[in-house]
């Protein structure tokens, strides 16, 4: 059994750096690898410049940006229900896969929930803010370890 991946806090303009890598088996998913990470699920808080819903609801898409850059979020039978009453200027919470297509990278919505509380977005802006300082001095202990182990 494939273990699932966890959904990596990650702004919207974060979905373009690094290298995309397409799956090559059933145990590694499609995924972004950058030289701090590598992920194959995100979770954005964004807001919606878009909405698209076809005539049989077999397929919706939105546009989001978090004012820095602007990605699309796919919806299929399955995912549908989500965007619903989702309407441009919402601030919403997408969880989904990182894809490629031939418009470029998009994200395959597993979730995508209007936030209520507008402040939402700067709560995750500061969260991200966070975890990369954590980040860091992880990696700078890391670098103190090797130099340590170096010295001896």
């Amino acid at each position: 059994m494939v273990k699932r991946e966890p959904a990596k806090l990650k702004k919207v303009e974060d979905l373009f750096k690094g290298e995309y890598k397409e799956s090559t088996g059933i145990d590694t998913p499609h995924r972004v690898e950058t030289d701090e990470d590598t992920y194959s699920r995100v979770n954005v808080v964004a807001t919606v410049e878009d909405t698209y819903l076809n005539q049989d609801k077999s397929y919706g898409s939105i546009q989001v940006t978090d004012s820095k850059a602007t990605i699309r979020v796919k919806a299929f039978e399955e995912t549908i229900k989500y965007l619903e009453n989702i309407e441009k200027g919402d601030i919403v919470k997408v969880i989904g896969k990182i894809r490629k297509d031939e418009d470029g990278r998009y994200i395959n919505g597993e979730i995508v929930k209007k936030m209520e509380n507008p402040e939402y977005a700067k709560l995750r802006e500061l969260e991200i803010k966070n975890n990369n300082k954590e980040k860091n001095k992880e990696n700078k202990s890391d670098d103190l370890v090797v130099q340590e182990d170096v010295i001896e």
